[in-house]
């Protein structure tokens, strides 16, 4: 996580570079970050970052493809359920069901990337 944020805005620039096979490379990075942790608090800006560049109509269609996989990897994917922050199953009368807390923390996360995104 230290890592991660030590070179957030670095990994940020790149996704913005004139180089293809750049932006795709700062895309998984992020992708993986993410993945790997779910509380990571530059978790806004990259993701919205990623949305600029998939809303670019002069992107290339390979980084706008990749863009789309990692969200949905991050939002619609049992993959992330399985990695997500939420841990151990929940007892009967607390909050609800893993499921259901997962839904709870992905929907936060989007109405964040969506607030930063109409800021803009």
């Amino acid at each position: 996580p230290n890592l991660a944020a030590a070179f957030h805005a670095p990994i940020l620039e790149r996704v913005v570079d004139k180089g293809i096979s750049v932006r795709k490379r700062a895309v998984r990075i992020f992708r993986d970050v993410l993945l790997s942790n779910p509380t990571y608090e530059g978790r806004v800006t990259a993701c919205h970052a990623m949305m600029q560049r998939a809303a670019d109509r002069k992107e290339d269609d390979g980084v706008r493809d990749l863009i789309h996989e990692t969200f949905h990897t991050l939002w619609f994917n049992s993959k992330a359920f399985d990695m997500g922050s939420i841990g151990s199953p929940v007892k009967s009368g607390q909050l609800g069901t893993k499921a259901e807390l997962y839904c709870r923390e992905v929907s936060a996360q989007m109405v964040e990337v969506v607030r930063a995104s109409g800021s803009n």
